[in-house]
């Protein structure tokens, strides 16, 4: 039987979760064993690489082993290197099953609407450069969402109807794709205002300027807590941030993009 959208999703979060534990483990934040080992390979002065560059002529030409001592390090090196790609062929009966249940992963996720974590698209788009049989079609970064949240822009409220607005950073569509904008009340307490109005300026995914929409706070919000912009989704950058209305100084906001789901197993 074919799989529903949320199965679908709860399998593709569940491989995305293990691909994002193991970055962490191994690659970003690695363990003080794994830590140690990429260290001796290929770390500061104190690592193979870096001894066998320091190896000069005679210490090498009198044995002939200088080439021959830097073939062996970087054939070490290179066997030692962690990255995602060598876990992803791991992955690829399952995703052929995957496919054997959904039809083309690619199509399913357009067809529905769907939005998957970034670590689930770098892995079809792996299986699908591989050329398999049963294999699936590359995932559009359209279809990725950001897996943590981006700043696109910030405002600190001075008064009734003003503001000091700050950029922050556009959207890297080659990366991922627009989804639900938000409005996030940045400091540690509840928003001093209760009826602020903000309008916002954006640039949508198909590169439309100067686009507005207005929000406004329905009481205060609290700490960091967020509230949905509209219904804008297409937002790529926030050009600017105004206090139309009932601002109260010192209180901050952000205009943020956030992760559609957060990937558990």
């Amino acid at each position: 039987m074919s799989l529903t959208t949320a199965q679908f999703l709860t399998i593709a979060d569940n491989m995305a979760k293990t691909l994002v534990d193991l970055t962490s483990a191994y690659i970003t934040t690695p363990a003080a064993t794994v830590t140690n080992i990429q260290n001796g390979q290929t770390g500061a002065t104190n690592s193979l690489t870096s001894r066998m560059a320091a190896f000069d002529l005679t210490d090498q030409w009198a044995t002939g082993l200088q080439q021959t001592a830097q073939s062996a390090a970087n054939a070490v090196v290179a066997a030692t290197q962690i990255s995602e790609t060598k876990w992803y062929p791991f992955y690829e009966s399952f995703i052929q099953q995957l496919v054997n249940e959904v039809g083309d992963i690619g199509d399913f996720v357009r067809s529905n609407g769907l939005m998957v974590h970034p670590q689930f698209s770098n892995l079809i788009n792996y299986v699908a450069s591989q050329d398999i049989a049963n294999g699936p079609s590359v995932l559009l970064p359209q279809y990725s969402f950001v897996p943590a949240e981006q700043i696109l822009a910030s405002i600190a409220v001075t008064g009734a109807a003003a503001g000091t607005f700050a950029a922050g950073t556009a959207l890297n569509t080659a990366l991922y794709g627009p989804s639900q904008l938000y409005l996030k009340n940045t400091n540690a307490g509840a928003s001093g205002g209760t009826a602020t109005e903000l309008t916002v300026t954006y640039t949508t995914s198909a590169g439309l300027t100067g686009q507005t929409q207005t929000v406004t706070l329905s009481g205060a919000l609290a700490g960091g807590a967020l509230l949905a912009i509209g219904t804008v989704s297409d937002a790529v950058a926030v050009t600017n941030i105004t206090v139309t209305a009932s601002g109260v100084a010192a209180d901050n906001f952000a205009v943020t993009l956030e992760p559609v789901r957060v990937v558990t197993y």
